[in-house]
């Protein structure tokens, strides 16, 4: 699942001609313990992909998704290039915590969407372009704080079908709360790697593992691949150390924008 390191000229060459980007968010009762920290860091992923967006110029599909028993959309593939994110009283709305968890048949429908919505972007393209093999990103953004206990589907419905859109360019992103984030990702076709555990109710445990997704989403959106979780991004999502200096609990930055490579391109491009 690891790709291998790449230079500058490489990232500046999977430029990607769309993105693709799911977002869903379990609102199941029992993200109550959370005390809505979860509200405000989503509006923070949701301000990071359209500033990508808008930096490097990519149209930006997106869709905003919450699900206990019920699945709505408060965004549905709309580009964040030509339109205005939710406001803060609708996202505060939406995951309101209530009821149970429907994460397996959320998860499957969410591939048959974006993959349907990837492809019908790439028919509009010139024939010329799509022999081109372009970048387009999928990215599937995963927050869940349980087993699910409602859906129809089983775990091995969700591990073939996931792991058929990662084999196909796909990529997603776990974060998961009172449970094993690596052992149910796994469970579920998800990276390891890139399935991260986060405290149920620490606020700075919370904020921090989902500033560790924010920027591994940048990284992905920008056209780059998931780098795996370090085990101190691990221990600190879990419940940060107060002994620790807050730079050492800074992720990584995003990858350096598009803009900013064409400005300085070099011999290796």
């Amino acid at each position: 699942d690891r790709s291998p390191s790449r230079g500058l000229g490489d990232v500046y060459k999977r430029q990607p001609i769309a993105t693709f980007t799911h977002i869903i968010v379990d609102r199941s009762g029992s993200m109550y313990s959370m005390n809505g920290v979860q509200n405000g860091m989503n509006i923070q992923l949701l301000k990071d992909t359209k500033d990508t967006a808008e930096k490097n110029q990519t149209p930006t599909y997106l869709t905003f998704t919450t699900f206990d028993n019920v699945v709505e959309k408060l965004v549905d593939n709309e580009n964040i290039l030509t339109s205005k994110l939710p406001s803060e009283s609708d996202i505060a709305a939406i995951l309101a915590p209530r009821a149970t968890t429907r994460f397996i048949d959320t998860v499957l429908e969410t591939i048959e969407d974006i993959n349907i919505q990837a492809n019908a972007f790439l028919k509009t393209l010139p024939r010329a372009t799509q022999i081109l093999n372009p970048n387009i990103v999928k990215l599937i953004n995963c927050t869940t704080d349980g087993e699910d206990n409602v859906s129809s589907h089983t775990e091995s419905d969700l591990r073939n079908e996931m792991i058929n859109f990662r084999m196909n360019g796909g990529q997603a992103l776990l974060l998961a709360a009172n449970m094993d984030a690596q052992v149910i990702g796994r469970k579920y076709g998800f990276r390891e790697d890139t399935s991260l555990t986060v405290h149920a109710s620490n606020p700075d445990a919370i904020k921090y593992a989902f500033t560790c997704l924010r920027s591994t989403s940048q990284r992905v959106t920008s056209g780059g691949t998931a780098i795996g979780y370090t085990q101190l991004q691990r221990s600190c999502s879990q419940e940060p150390s107060d002994t620790l200096d807050n730079t050492i609990l800074t992720p990584p930055s995003a990858p350096v924008s598009y803009t900013h490579l064409r400005a300085h391109e070099t011999d290796s491009y």
